[in-house]
């Protein structure tokens, strides 16, 4: 659910500590974050805060604490996936939900290139949206309709 609210990279949420939260809002700061160069702050859904309340443990400094390798958790999470019927194949781990996030949000009207941080427009059309959902209208959907005179 967080995931989902931020469209942020799983290294990054792998990073957060409960001092980052704050109400609603997540502030991950930059040297977690890749390219280091801005903090990201992100209002979460009403959903992921009440989620995150459920596992909150005052003693425990990070969000997601993962005591084992990290290669481990993307094995867990391909065997979750696979009982789930769901694809397992590298382009359907966790930058799966970051691309998701930012198909929609363009679909919904927001600019996923600033959303995602990007730099470039082009990377965020080439790599992270779906032109299913995303894709923009032409002329024709949006045009009144002309009249063809009636052949009779």
């Amino acid at each position: 659910l967080v995931a989902w609210s931020t469209g942020e990279r799983i290294s990054a949420l792998l990073g957060c500590e409960w001092t980052y939260l704050s109400g609603d809002w997540l502030t991950i700061p930059a040297e977690i974050r890749k390219g280091k160069s801005a903090d990201g702050q992100y209002r979460l859904s009403t959903e992921a805060v009440a989620s995150l309340a459920v596992i909150r443990q005052p003693t425990r400094q990070r969000i997601w604490p993962w005591p084992f390798n990290a290669g481990y958790l993307w094995i867990r999470y391909r065997t979750i996936r696979a009982r789930a019927g769901l694809p397992t194949d590298r382009r359907s781990a966790f930058h799966r939900i970051r691309r998701s996030v930012a198909t929609h949000f363009e679909a919904a009207g927001g600019n996923a290139t600033e959303l995602l941080g990007h730099t470039s427009r082009a990377v965020t059309v080439k790599s992270y949206l779906d032109p299913r959902f995303s894709r923009q209208k032409s002329a024709a959907d949006l045009l009144f309709r002309i009249d063809q005179p009636d052949e009779n």
